[in-house]
């Protein structure tokens, strides 16, 4: 039987097929996080440094192949204190450097459908008995068309992966730490882009997608803010990751000309600001959107 290429255990993972296989507790160190290794990397900060509990906070984190959140995992810092929970589909396997006290499981995951959100969020909540309370929606997709050229597939796909996913991880998630009492502090930084405000040619429906995200979570930050849940948006500008890689030098040159720092950001630089919304020592931001750019317009 073919083996998870996230996990390694029996199974296969299709894009379209939700696929949800058992959890495994000692599936560590494995699949890709993309920018939420960024987080674990400086994890400690999630920390009440009041409690004297040791039983870490459980984490969720979502990954997809996006430009902003690929390659976030070259981030390093303090020492990891959290659990995490790593979902997506076709995730290579990436095996990385963690304390060995810290749990990471990789699950497979359709952001597109309902059901398979809902089963994995189950699942979580079943393992750490208790939900996650930091959630970070990176699940997104890029595709370049001149707009008279987007078929509906195309159109379908980035507003099902890039908004409707952001939605329902967002609804599923807040329901689970509502009914687990476990909405103080939580904290949900969905993944938006800087096309969402500036808008680029060739690129109308990933902007328009990524612009859904942000109002979807100024809202939802007016609505969850009774509950004691911060929603927050950040925006990465262009970051130097493996999508990147692929963009010609010619095109480079043209955003670093509009990029007043001069240069490409740094995973790391993106994976700091989701550690800054995330720990419980920024717990008066809410419904903010943050740019990490360079300033590029």
């Amino acid at each position: 039987m073919p083996r998870c290429p996230c996990c390694l255990a029996p199974g296969t993972c299709h894009r379209r097929v939700a696929t949800s296989s058992p959890l495994l507790p000692r599936c560590h160190s494995m699949g890709r996080p993309a920018v939420l290794d960024g987080v674990l990397a400086h994890s400690n900060q999630f920390c009440d440094p009041s409690s004297n509990t040791t039983r870490p906070r459980a984490v969720s984190t979502q990954n997809w192949q996006t430009s902003a959140s690929e390659g976030c995992e070259e981030a390093r810092g303090a020492p990891a204190g959290a659990a995490s929970v790593v979902y997506g589909y076709d995730v290579p396997p990436s095996p990385l450097q963690r304390p060995a006290r810290v749990e990471h499981i990789g699950l497979h995951i359709n952001v597109e459908d309902r059901n398979s959100v809902e089963t994995t969020f189950k699942d979580v909540v079943k393992h750490f008995s208790k939900p996650p309370t930091i959630i970070v929606n990176s699940a997104g997709i890029y595709r370049k068309n001149f707009l008279m050229e987007v078929d509906d597939n195309t159109f379908d796909d980035i507003i099902n992966i890039n908004l409707k996913g952001t939605f329902l991880v967002m609804q599923t998630a807040v329901k689970a730490m509502i009914e687990g009492h476990a909405t103080k502090n939580s904290s949900i930084i969905n993944i938006s882009s800087i096309a969402a405000i500036n808008g680029y040619a060739e690129v109308s429906i990933h902007s328009a997608s990524k612009a859904g995200v942000i109002a979807m979570t100024k809202s939802a930050s007016l609505e969850f803010g009774q509950f004691g849940i911060r929603v927050n948006t950040v925006l990465p500008g262009f970051i130097d990751t493996p999508m990147a890689a692929t963009v010609s030098a010619k095109t480079k040159e043209m955003f670093i000309k509009n990029i007043p720092l001069q240069r490409i950001g740094k995973p790391e630089e993106v994976a700091e600001v989701i550690v800054f919304l995330a720990s419980d020592r920024r717990s008066y931001i809410n419904g903010a959107s943050i740019e990490i750019s360079g300033g590029l317009n």
